[in-house]
């Protein structure tokens, strides 16, 4: 049989002999919630359709029952008649003292004139005044800013009788003649000056002659230097191979140092011996071969 609990609606498969006749409380293991179930052969057999007809017949309200309208007009109440009668003449009241207590416009007006202090009044005037002359002010300043030169005329009422030049023109004229004036005579002249370009060379020469002489020496300066500073450096290394006894006695610690470069150059001398033993054997066996010829 299943079970379905009432709370959740999870679904159990459990054998029909588990539920007694009787039934028996069993309780859902999801939810926790705990009902009473009966044995499927003692429920008895309900067609559900007919079961929610009847729980839907139960629980829908009755309708109330609606009151016949009657074709007569109902009479107006006459406590109503009487509550606004008494409310209407307070009302009327109440708008007549308001109007005892409050002034007249002409009154008030009065009133405030009488209240506003002279020097008050002159105080604000004086402030009124400057207000004006600074608005007036920013307008002139607006107006300088925008408005075109009112010396020029706009045009000129009086006819030009024939023959007059007009001084604008004459203006013009003399610029021409200026500018004509400073023109170049010549074709010649719109090209560069040739003796002015060859003095800047000249200058430009003599500047690096100049210079040259000084980067010359600094690079003869930094050979010597360097010169001497190999001459010392192998005169030095000479000494220490000549006096390596010497030193060796004295400084005990440097020994092991002193004995590998002494066994170093011993090494070198005795290739450079052996190569020179070589290049003079090669020439004498040349000489020999150039005097058989000669013979």
């Amino acid at each position: 049989m299943r079970l379905i609990c009432p709370n959740c609606s999870a679904q159990y498969e459990v054998p029909a002999d588990v539920i007694p006749a009787e039934g028996r409380d069993v309780q859902c293991s999801n939810c926790q919630e705990t009902w009473f179930q009966t044995h499927p052969d003692t429920e008895p057999q309900t067609d559900v359709v007919q079961t929610l007809k009847e729980h839907f017949a139960q629980t829908e309200p009755e309708a109330a029952p609606i009151p016949p309208q009657s074709d007569a007009i109902s009479e107006p109440d006459p406590i109503d008649d009487e509550f606004e009668r008494a409310l209407d003449q307070e009302l009327d009241t109440i708008a007549e003292d308001a109007s005892e207590i409050a002034p007249s416009p002409s009154i008030m007006h009065e009133r405030s004139k009488r209240e506003i202090d002279p020097s008050v009044a002159d105080i604000l005037r004086e402030e009124a005044q400057r207000e004006r002359e600074q608005r007036a002010a920013e307008t002139f300043e607006h107006q300088d800013e925008f408005a075109l030169d009112a010396d020029k005329p706009a045009s000129d009422p009086q006819p030009k009788k024939s023959g007059y030049i007009d001084p604008k023109l004459d203006d013009l004229d003399e610029m021409y003649k200026d500018t004509v004036s400073d023109a170049p005579k010549s074709r010649r002249d719109l090209l560069p000056d040739i003796e002015e370009i060859n003095s800047t060379l000249r200058r430009d020469k003599k500047s690096a002659n100049r210079e040259e002489p000084e980067s010359q020496t600094q690079k003869n300066a930094s050979g010597l230097r360097g010169f001497r500073t190999a001459i010392i450096l192998l005169i030095l290394a000479v000494v220490v191979y000549a006096y390596a006894d010497l030193i060796t006695s004295n400084f005990p610690q440097i020994a092991p140092y002193l004995d590998a470069y002494v066994a170093q150059i011993d090494q070198w001398r005795a290739e450079l011996s052996d190569q020179t033993s070589r290049f003079l054997t090669w020439l004498q066996a040349q000489a020999d071969q150039a005097r058989a010829r000669n013979s």
